[in-house]
């Protein structure tokens, strides 16, 4: 009976220490904090950061700038003219990088248009056509042909967009999943595609390169998702001193971004107080037809983030935190 006892014993340390493996906490120290571009310039709305091969280029929507700093996130400049006219930006809220990241698209929310970066001048032109609205989410760019998802088009899952022509080219309905209306986060894998639904769920699925659905992985019920995605009660003034909840489009991350095969998700979570704020990433790997949390690490605890890079050598993150108004780098210890 004892022998089997210890074996029992033997057995959950094993289990347990394979757990532990399979989850891994990471640290992430703070080296860089920014906060002001120059004498009279502040970030306001970080929406987006893409690290290129030679420079960090953030798109500040309230500002209505684009702001290109060094990869030390040094030597900030800044770049474009508010207003309605050619080749002036309103709300940019999306940066694109080109295949080979040596340049850059910039989505402007306000104009529905995109706009070129010469990655020599800086300079910043108007391109004309398109239209659509997009929002937190991200889209894949090949050879000049743009697969997202937009609001202004509810019962379509994946629009496809030809840049150079400037024309839609197909609309895609993707079977046994379920619409995001609010957006996807939209990735290449290879041949494939990865689509992160945030709004009132999170789901990872991955589609082959006919976007036909390969796997599926629901991280719904999560205890972590879950309470971002509890309903919460409103007091309402009325003569039988009623409540009721509400139901809003939630979504339950700030950020997403796919590096070097790995998935890397800016999570909402709930304080002590109950409010929610987003400074914790995980980091998810593809195996055995899912996707499996490698590991977590906290950003400051105090702050919570809008968007974020990964850095050129892998072993950093740029991040925007809304709470401080600061542009942060940190490094990533695995």
């Amino acid at each position: 009976m004892k022998n089997i006892q210890f074996a029992l014993v033997i057995c959950f340390a094993i289990l347990s220490c394979k757990k532990n493996t399979d989850q891994q906490v990471y640290s992430a120290d703070l080296i860089k904090s920014v906060n002001e571009y120059s004498d009279n310039e502040f970030p306001i709305s970080i929406k987006d950061i893409a690290v290129l091969n030679d420079r960090i280029i953030m798109a500040d929507e309230e500002l209505g700038k684009i702001i290109v700093s060094d990869l030390g996130l040094s030597n900030f400049q800044v770049f474009g003219e508010t207003g309605y006219g050619p080749n002036e930006l309103l709300k940019p809220s999306m940066i694109i990088p080109n295949e080979d990241n040596s340049s850059a698209l910039i989505y402007d929310k306000g104009h529905l248009k995109f706009f070129s970066q010469d990655p020599i001048t800086n300079q910043i032109t108007q391109r004309s056509g398109f239209g659509y609205l997009l929002m937190n989410q991200k889209v894949v760019l090949e050879d000049s042909i743009l697969s997202f998802t937009s609001p202004l088009a509810p019962n379509v899952d994946i629009l496809k967009f030809d840049l150079q022509h400037e024309t839609l080219t197909d609309s895609i309905s993707l079977n046994n999943s379920s619409p995001s209306f609010f957006g996807r986060y939209l990735f290449k894998k290879d041949n494939n595609y990865i689509s992160v639904k945030s709004y009132n769920t999170l789901v990872i699925e991955l589609f082959d390169e006919n976007w036909a659905l390969l796997s599926k992985t629901d991280l719904s019920n999560q205890k972590y998702i879950q309470d971002i995605l509890k309903p919460k009660k409103e007091n309402l003034v009325s003569t039988g001193g009623s409540a009721r909840l509400t139901a809003k489009a939630q979504s339950t991350i700030s950020d997403a971004v796919y590096y070097k095969d790995q998935l890397y998700l800016l999570v909402y979570s709930l304080d002590k107080e109950g409010k929610s704020s987003a400074n914790r990433i995980l980091v998810f790997d593809y195996e055995e037809s899912e996707w499996k949390e490698r590991g977590s690490f906290e950003l400051l605890p105090n702050g919570s983030y809008q968007s974020f890079a990964i850095t050129k050598d892998g072993m950093g993150i740029v991040a925007f935190n809304r709470i401080e108004g600061s542009i942060e780098m940190f490094k990533i210890n695995k």
